[in-house]
């Protein structure tokens, strides 16, 4: 009785995998290294920003990669105050206008419109879950990558991009 509720836990976990799995989906992930980014540059960018900035020009990619052009895409972002969704929202849209580019690469958002939208934590949205669910065993593989992480590997194959930064 005593291993119950390891069992039911297990079960749950294991069925977890098997949806994540069978289900129809890529991942485009970003991590950014917020003490190695803040000891290599003496002004650096927000690392949300720079998260955004990442997934948006892979996400570009992938859709133009499927000829998915001149559809409207909506990129999901979960509320973390007024002033940060206002900043976060001017900084997408520089972005997606071409305004934002920096580096070597150039991506062209032209194809594909892409609107931001700012959902509460409370609306309780599956695809905002289901980040929630994925992003932690990521940024573990990406900051301890020899410690065990077996939610990682059902994930590794649900990858499609990610960059890691700096």
């Amino acid at each position: 009785m005593a291993d119950g509720g390891q069992a039911e836990t297990r079960g749950v976990f294991a069925d977890l995998h098997d949806f994540v799995h069978k289900a129809p989906f890529r991942i485009i992930a970003s991590v950014i290294n917020k003490k190695d980014l803040s000891d290599r540059y003496s002004e650096p960018w927000d690392p949300y920003d720079l998260a955004v900035h990442f997934c948006l020009e892979r996400l570009n990619s992938f859709l133009l990669a499927r000829y998915q052009h001149q559809c409207i895409v909506h990129v999901i972002f979960e509320c973390r105050g007024k002033y940060e969704d206002n900043a976060l929202e001017l900084v997408f849209r520089r972005i997606v206008s071409g305004e934002d580019q920096w580096g070597w690469r150039r991506a062209n958002f032209d194809g594909i419109t892409f609107e931001p939208k700012f959902v509460p934590k409370s609306a309780n949205i599956p695809g905002l879950q289901l980040a929630d669910l994925v992003a932690r065993p990521i940024a573990l593989r990406t900051f301890r990558p020899h410690q065990e992480n077996r939610t990682y590997a059902v994930l590794k194959e649900k990858i499609w991009q990610q960059k890691t930064f700096p």
